[in-house]
């Protein structure tokens, strides 16, 4: 038989373990998880679940007080049962792990996670909040001052879309200002807290991990607007800054062929330094890689492979090879000089990355369905 923990002997344990924590007030900081992209690549699913359990131990092993996640949480509103049910064992794996080593978790609503107007997948998340099933959890759909964390620690929660651009700075600052009533109202000093906005926005000046867009309708933060530090999602490229104390922590795996850069996860934030966040590299998750060239080795990847069409056909591609794409030189249609319809065939499949030795197969086989 189970029996339950008494209140005095929680906190008699949690003290202990504060005895162990380092005196730095520190965040993770992650965001833009998208649950249920990438459906088009095998696996998928299994990489996204092995990237959340790295974000927990993470907070473990760094001995976080609060573990932030800015927002699209969710790929879309079209998901499949098992996506939500992944995130939802995740969801309550990792309250679980917050509870036993006391860290707190703040997750927030982005835009791809709205479902209809004024409604998002985590309205339903709330409703475990709401009866107690997540006790460390915190699930905002709403714009929100959380805290205090560990006696100082406020975070002002923003999801996407709360505010217009051109009146966010001014709706945080009023926060803030407010939080610092109430501070002095308790008989404290306002001056010795640590106030964190938390937005999933794009904001202006941010670009995307290729350089080929930049945000330019985006919020502009105010740099004397009176915050610690500005923990952001929305922008997949890791770890960019957007202030001193403004950081995009990036998606904490590559979703596409597009991600180029591998080397992905979450921001370390110590407070008294908000500044020099730590990357922290989530391990073990196959990464996404394109080639141009046959190597000796395959690596231990999902490979997109770039080449012309007998490149292709010859290369003896592996399983992980999971998307071709011929190179644009190569793909040219002759001019037509017979009435066969089959005669450009072979050079649209070429186009289409077909290897040649499947060309045969397929005209047979459109040639008996007609």
């Amino acid at each position: 038989m189970t029996t339950a923990t008494s209140p005095s002997k929680t906190k008699k344990r949690r003290a202990a373990r504060a005895t162990f924590r380092s005196a730095e007030p520190r965040l993770l900081h992650a965001a833009d998880l998208h649950v249920g992209d990438s459906r088009n690549l095998p696996g998928y699913l299994e990489r996204q679940q092995q990237a959340l359990a790295e974000l927990t131990r993470l907070s473990i092993e760094q001995q976080v007080d609060v573990a932030l996640y800015a927002g699209d949480i969710y790929d879309s509103k079209y998901m499949r049962p098992r996506e939500k049910d992944m995130f939802l064992q995740w969801l309550l794996a990792n309250d679980r792990a917050a509870d036993k080593h006391d860290f707190d978790v703040i997750i927030e609503a982005g835009n791809h996670d709205e479902i209809e107007d004024g409604y998002t997948h985590l309205h339903g998340l709330k409703i475990l909040q709401d009866h107690g099933t997540l006790r460390r959890t915190e699930i905002v759909v709403n714009p929100r001052v959380l805290g205090p964390y560990k006696d100082r620690i406020y975070v002002a929660a923003v999801p996407a879309g709360a505010y217009p651009n051109e009146t966010l700075n001014q709706a945080v600052t009023t926060m803030r200002r407010t939080l610092d009533m109430k501070v002095e109202q308790a008989g404290q000093n306002p001056d010795g807290i640590y106030f964190v906005a938390m937005l999933h926005e794009g904001i202006y000046g941010a670009t995307n991990e290729a350089g080929t867009y930049r945000v330019t309708k985006g919020p502009r933060l105010d740099p004397d607007a009176p915050v610690t530090y500005w923990a952001l999602g929305d922008i997949h490229k890791p770890f960019q800054q957007m202030l001193p104390n403004a950081w995009y922590p990036g998606s904490p795996i590559q979703h596409d062929f597009g991600d180029a850069t591998a080397e992905r996860g979450a921001l370390l934030v110590n407070l008294d330094a908000p500044t020099e966040p730590t990357p922290l590299i989530v391990q073990g998750v196959r990464p996404l890689v394109t080639l141009h060239d046959v190597p000796e080795q395959w690596p231990d990847a999902i490979i997109r492979f770039v080449g012309t069409p007998d490149e292709i056909a010859a290369a003896q591609l592996p399983e992980q090879v999971v998307k071709l794409r011929p190179t644009v030189d190569d793909v040219q249609v002759r001019p037509r000089t017979t009435d066969d319809p089959f005669e450009q065939l072979d050079d649209v499949m070429r186009g289409m990355g077909i290897p040649t030795p499947f060309h045969e197969p397929v005209k047979a086989a459109i040639q008996a369905a007609l």
